[in-house]
């Protein structure tokens, strides 16, 4: 979903989310009454319009907002506070919404493997584009801070269903994964 209180900004998404359809079948009705009639002017667009189920999911979790972001914001203070002596460890930048958890840990790749070995699912969520086969192709320049930072990202768990006994699980996962290393 996309919102914004600026018209040029919707007039512009308005074109894109309908395979560049520029009017829906409500404008092309009008007062004139029903026309068919429609053009599209540019390729670089998508069906993305919801359904009227999506919509109703949609309203019923708008309801909810806050209070998974709180939830969320909850946990990144958490996190950020059991691992701050972690050697390697770098918090995320504050995040209002927290989407991800993807701090910077010293030694990513054992620290997931450990994670997965205690049913916890971690992820690499940033994975430069650079690095992928389509895009390998592509010229290249030189990303020295792109190449050393994505190698250090993992992303925790952070979701609004988790209970205090998961959270307290991963942390002690975290943590003993890194007491009990080499």
């Amino acid at each position: 979903m996309i919102t914004t209180n600026d018209e040029n900004i919707a007039t512009e998404l308005r074109k894109r989310y309908w395979v560049g359809v520029e009017k829906s079948t409500f404008d092309r009705v009008g007062q004139k009454g029903y026309s068919w009639q429609y053009d599209i002017t540019q390729a670089d667009s998508i069906k993305g319009y919801m359904t009227d189920v999506q919509a109703v999911i949609g309203i019923g979790q708008l309801k909810r907002l806050e209070g998974m972001n709180e939830k969320r914001r909850m946990i990144q203070a958490r996190y950020n506070e059991e691992f701050k002596d972690i050697k390697g460890f770098i918090a995320p930048e504050y995040s209002h919404t927290v989407q991800y958890y993807t701090p910077e840990w010293e030694d990513r790749d054992g620290l997931c493997e450990f994670m997965s070995t205690q049913g916890i699912h971690t992820s690499v969520h940033f994975q430069p584009l650079s690095e992928t086969t389509y895009w390998k192709k592509a010229v290249k320049r030189p990303l020295p801070v792109t190449n050393e930072v994505w190698l250090k990202l993992l992303s925790l768990p952070v979701h609004d269903s988790l209970t205090e006994e998961d959270l307290e699980y991963i942390i002690i996962s975290v943590k003993s994964y890194y007491e009990n290393r080499n």
